[in-house]
């Protein structure tokens, strides 16, 4: 009797911790693996967008704890295209905007990450773009006006140059064969005083 009033607290007391460490243990995990989820809205799965190129995707956002977002990015057909251009709101529909260049079938899902995780939807959603576009319209050419032919300038006659007489110079007459110029008569004075004196001096001796 005493033994099992001894064990029964003991079991009681075991079953208790039991208790809270399985709790306790719960609640980290759904905590830790489930910080932060997100839910795709809009465009609906399987739509038809007639209207514009120009799209705009909903998506809700869930936080748990007191982390914070980092960014949510929007993915078409596997490749990020877009990314929040304002601050993230909890538990609240946000919108992403997107500009397609042509129409056609497109998948998209939204990645919203917090400072640990970073989730999407489960499913993605598909959309097919079928919007008018209207051909440009071909301009008109302008007509390229004629130039107006500039008239050729009435020749100038050129002007006959009056051709100027050469003027001859006066032949130098050329000196006469036999002329004496100074010089030579100079000396031929000088022979003739010298030969004459030297002919007086004979004469002179002679006679003494």
């Amino acid at each position: 009797m005493k033994i099992k009033q001894i064990y029964s607290p003991i079991l009681i007391l075991s079953l208790l911790v039991s208790i809270c460490c399985f709790v306790s243990t719960g609640t980290c995990q759904v905590t830790n693996e489930e910080s932060v989820k997100v839910s795709i809205l809009a465009p609906n799965d399987n739509s038809t967008i007639t209207s514009s190129l120009n799209v705009s995707f909903i998506f809700l956002p869930q936080i748990i704890g007191s982390d914070k977002y980092a960014d949510a990015s929007l993915w078409v057909n596997g490749s990020r295209v877009s990314y929040n251009q304002t601050a993230i709101t909890d538990n609240a529909n946000n919108t992403i905007t997107y500009k397609f260049s042509s129409n056609g079938t497109y998948y998209w899902n939204i990645k919203v990450a917090n400072s640990t995780n970073i989730v999407q939807a489960t499913n993605d959603y598909n959309f097919t773009l079928s919007v008018y576009v209207a051909p440009e319209a071909t301009p008109t050419p302008t007509p390229t006006p004629s130039p107006t032919p500039t008239p050729s300038p009435t020749p100038v006659p050129t002007a006959i140059p009056t051709v100027t007489p050469t003027v001859r110079p006066s032949p130098t007459p050329e000196p006469n064969a036999f002329s004496l110029d100074t010089w030579t008569i100079i000396i031929i004075a000088i022979l003739v005083v010298v030969i004459i004196g030297a002919v007086v001096l004979v004469f002179l001796r002679r006679r003494q």
